[in-house]
């Protein structure tokens, strides 16, 4: 149902936080579409991810700087209705995630926009990402 659009690099430490919220908010049908210009490291660790989730690993010679970029590339290659462009330093809670999946799954809207939040002190008091101006350069 779900595909999550990622860009990697050199990644440190956060992508395998990345990885392991991710296993534990994926469904059955949900898919990792990775676009890698990164390290052989990172790849490894990639790669061992894919032994047990469904993923793609696409490596590039140019890497992807913009969120946009990667969610149109990512639109043109995702296999489920639903697209999320990720980053390795954000973190999925695998309840929201179930929720929204749920909510997918009942309206089956044509289009589901979900912006994110850092946390004050707990879920009632979010503060506005720094990045959420890129929502004016997606396609």
């Amino acid at each position: 149902m779900l595909t999550y659009l990622l860009a990697t690099r050199t990644e440190g430490p956060d992508l395998d936080l990345f990885l392991r919220g991710l296993s534990r908010a994926s469904g059955p049908d949900d898919r990792l579409l990775v676009f890698h210009t990164g390290d052989g490291e990172t790849l490894r660790r990639l790669q061992a991810f894919a032994d047990h989730h469904p993923t793609r690993i696409i490596q590039t010679d140019t890497p992807l700087a913009r969120l946009g970029d990667l969610l149109q590339l990512g639109l043109k290659m995702a296999e489920t209705a639903y697209t999320f462009a990720l980053t390795p330093t954000d973190r999925l809670q695998g309840d929201a995630i179930t929720a929204v999946r749920a909510h997918l799954g009942a309206a089956a809207p044509d289009l589901c926009l979900v912006n994110s939040a850092w946390w004050l002190a707990d879920d009632e008091h979010p503060l506005p990402r720094t990045d959420s101006a890129l929502f004016e350069t997606l396609p």
